[in-house]
């Protein structure tokens, strides 16, 4: 409520009250802490936004009711503990973990007292970062990235559907990302009930020599998995893949915005819908919910999105059929 002025007796000064909860306590000003394993790319950027707009839907005004300090490891995951550590220092009130479960296992083990929120967190359990999805039992929770085989297997079926038949595919991913191997020998087996040959590129450094890598492989397509290290590299993928005239499917939080820069489809979680989720947990979290109480969130909205005047260029005809079915068709 507006805060009611206090004349101070043979000075003339006046005071303004401070801004009040409904519970007739001041109001604080909020230190949230972004911790991101990726660089500063536009998709990851957009995200940032759509979190912080759902927090002003909330109330969250920046420089009034709450501050955002963001740390980036640019890819480069050794960073993150010390990244974490700066926020801590800085004396957050919560970390964001927008790098999924690389940013929230580092920010997990320098505070045990910081509440965090994962964004796009992948096998959570497995990680230990969490005791349960039901109940995490620690100063951690958020949303997940994991929504089960079948949407790699809906992923693959749709790429399936615009590869000349026989067509090898080659799947960029970083196998040393947390859990990736479990979900990569996942898609492999997709792969082969689907009745498709796919070969692997592993990329651990943003700076690896996509094209170098990929050498004389017979390549149909491009598969490719974003975490933060492969994502650094998307535009070079995406030039190579047109010069060579190589259909790509991204799959990944920011694959969207990929094919909206050239690649050809992209099939994964709504982006938005994970980072307003995310904002979501910290209203609560501020408002006196703790982080082990509040079970973890699996995505339930997926975007699939082609883009048609990069199928143009490759010389593919989309089947009429498939166009039906994606949420966002670019042309």
């Amino acid at each position: 409520m507006i805060g009611r002025r206090t004349f101070l007796a043979g000075t003339g000064a006046v005071l303004l009250a401070a801004p009040r909860t409904a519970e007739g306590q001041p109001q604080r000003t909020w230190r949230i802490g972004w911790l991101a394993a990726g660089v500063r790319l536009p998709q990851s950027l957009a995200q940032y936004e759509v979190f912080r707009e759902e927090l002003r839907q909330r109330g969250y005004v920046p420089g009034q009711n709450i501050l955002y300090e963001d740390r980036w490891a640019e890819g480069h995951f050794d960073r993150l503990p010390d990244l974490a550590t700066e926020l801590v220092r800085w004396n957050a009130d919560l970390i964001v973990a927008a790098g999924g479960t690389p940013a929230a296992l580092a920010a997990k083990k320098v505070t045990t007292n910081v509440p965090i929120v994962v964004v796009s967190a992948t096998l959570p359990v497995e990680t230990s970062l969490v005791a349960s999805l039901a109940r995490p039992g620690g100063n951690v929770t958020g949303v997940t990235f994991d929504a089960g085989s079948g949407e790699t297997s809906k992923r693959l079926q749709l790429f399936r559907e615009v590869l000349p038949r026989g067509a090898s595919v080659v799947g960029i991913v970083n196998l040393a990302f947390p859990g990736m191997t479990i979900y990569w020998n996942e898609a492999l087996q997709v792969a082969k009930q689907l009745g498709m040959e796919m070969d692997t590129v592993d990329t651990r450094s943003s700076n690896a020599d996509i094209v170098g890598i990929i050498g004389q492989r017979r390549v149909g397509g491009l598969y490719i998995v974003l975490d933060q290290v492969v994502a650094a590299q998307g535009r070079r993928i995406i030039e190579v893949a047109t010069e060579r005239r190589w259909p790509t499917m991204f799959a990944g939080t920011v694959g969207k915005g990929f094919v909206e820069a050239g690649g050809l489809m992209a099939y994964s979680p709504s982006q938005d819908e994970l980072f307003r989720k995310a904002a979501v947990y910290v209203d609560k979290i501020l408002k006196g919910a703790k982080p082990a109480d509040l079970p973890m969130e699996q995505p339930t909205r997926f975007e699939f999105v082609i883009n048609i005047k990069t199928a143009k260029a490759l010389g593919l005809t989309i089947p009429p059929l498939l166009l039906l079915q994606a949420d966002q068709v670019i042309q």
